[in-house]
């Protein structure tokens, strides 16, 4: 049972020892380690350009100019030859293929269409925005052909 403590009392001293006795070797050490690492940081090719203050390499800047010309023109030929005739396509479908919407038939609600007082213009009778082929008026609908 004595032993016990008496290993761990000499492994103690051992590293106060060795702590007191090599401390500027021990941060010197320390110190090269660091350097090497460093060294070591600063070779690879991902390091090197997230670690320099000076930024991309002018290759890096040229090859990415380069990309974004493709790209820019990619984009430009994808615009003339599929954008620009799409929108050409929809707006002939909706302006001449379409059938126009009818008005629905006309029923006379009493809920719907009252007239508490007359509008202030025109003959009062008719809404600010009338369309005489949507709208209706309390006695139906003005336009005949709805």
């Amino acid at each position: 049972m004595t032993m016990a403590p008496s290993c761990v009392t000499d492994f103690a001293l051992f590293h106060v020892r060795l702590h007191i006795q090599s401390h500027a070797s021990y941060c010197d050490i320390m110190m090269r380690g660091f350097q090497a690492m460093r060294h070591i940081g600063a070779t690879s090719r991902y390091q090197s350009r997230h670690v320099s203050s000076l930024g991309p390499s002018l290759a890096e800047q040229e090859a990415t100019f380069e990309h974004a010309k493709k790209t820019l023109n990619t984009y430009k030929v994808l615009s003339l030859l599929v954008a620009i005739p799409a929108c050409g396509l929809i707006a002939y479908k909706s302006f001449f293929l379409s059938e126009h919407p009818h008005a629905p038939d006309f029923k006379e609600y009493s809920h719907l269409r009252k007239r508490a007082k007359k509008f202030p213009w025109g003959d009062g009778n008719h809404t600010l925005f009338h369309n005489p082929h949507f709208n209706a008026l309390p006695d139906g609908y003005e336009a005949e052909s709805h």
